[in-house]
């Protein structure tokens, strides 16, 4: 839920922001509704983009291992109850910053459910895009 603290750093750089789950949309839309997510939500039940973008499933013993237990023990003490999955619990995600001609900028690939790149990490990557896009317009 970093993201949804700080989305207007993303659009203060002329980005949107949105995620795509394999869940079915309307799992998606109840979680988007209940989190209130300032941003779009997309379904891939087929798992294209994540097999695209090369995002592997996970060994089950990083997927139930510490560092996603913390996760949601954190969870429970900042009052939201972790939700049942509903589908492949191995697929892991990750994060992608695609520039304005639609090519891949940054790519971090989660090692387990818990790995996030820090948001300073995404803004970083969306400012260099950026400062590549400029780059090359002006030669």
């Amino acid at each position: 839920m970093q993201l949804r603290q700080h989305i207007e750093g993303f659009h203060s750089l002329g980005c949107e922001v949105v995620a795509v789950s394999f869940e079915p949309l309307p799992h998606l839309q109840e979680f988007a509704n209940r989190e209130r997510l300032p941003f779009p939500v997309l379904s891939d039940p087929g798992r294209r983009a994540y097999q695209a973008l090369g995002l592997q499933e996970g060994p089950s013993h990083r997927i139930f291992g510490l560092a996603t237990i913390w996760t949601y023990v954190r969870s429970l003490f900042q009052g939201r109850w972790p939700r049942v999955p509903r589908a492949n619990v191995l697929q892991l995600g990750g994060d992608v910053i695609i520039d304005a001609n639609g090519i891949i900028a940054f790519l971090y690939k989660s090692r387990d459910p818990a790995d996030r790149p820090p948001v300073a990490m995404l803004l970083d990557a969306v400012r260099r895009s950026i400062q590549k896009s400029s780059a090359n317009t002006s030669k």
